[in-house]
């Protein structure tokens, strides 16, 4: 399956992140594992209101919040409706980057900086291919992000038995 490189318009030719490698929702990763993607990892600030990724488009790689807050936003009849507002070190874009399918959300910078660091989808799979440990380590880290969210979203649908 093909990636993407970059999302039309959206320049990602930025400085390499090297000053920060604290992943703490990635934790299976090694220290070793967050300097290798920090070293592959490009910064991006963006301003209130302006769109980190958009609804209907496949994410070029993954996103990781640093510092800020992005809105979660799907188009609903012609009109925005806020799904959730994410927080410093959230990933973003795992759903389309593990099966390449379009993003059911819009990503929106929520405050005046926010900073998101972005992951090259051939990048990251390149790293994965040659690095089975951190593949393994990477992969189960992304699995305990989504199995929390689909908790979470569980919970908010069904409230808990009280017996």
């Amino acid at each position: 399956m093909a990636f993407p490189q970059r999302q039309s318009g959206v320049d990602w030719g930025l400085k390499p992140l090297r000053e920060s490698t604290d992943m703490k929702n990635l934790r299976f990763l090694s220290e070793g594992d967050a300097r290798l993607m920090a070293e592959v990892s490009k910064r991006r600030t963006f301003k209130k209101g302006e769109t980190i990724l958009k609804e209907g488009n496949v994410a070029p790689g993954l996103y990781i919040l640093r510092t800020g807050a992005v809105r979660v936003e799907m188009d609903s009849r012609g009109d925005s409706v806020l799904v959730a507002r994410l927080e410093p070190e959230e990933i973003m874009g795992i759903p389309s980057f593990l099966d390449g399918s379009p993003v059911s959300a819009s990503l929106v910078a929520d405050v005046a900086k926010t900073e998101v660091d972005f992951l090259n989808s051939v990048d990251l799979q390149a790293m994965l291919e040659s690095k089975p440990g951190f593949a393994i380590r990477f992969y189960r880290s992304l699995a305990t992000i989504l199995s929390a969210r689909l908790n979470a979203a569980m919970e908010r649908l069904v409230p808990p038995f009280s017996g």
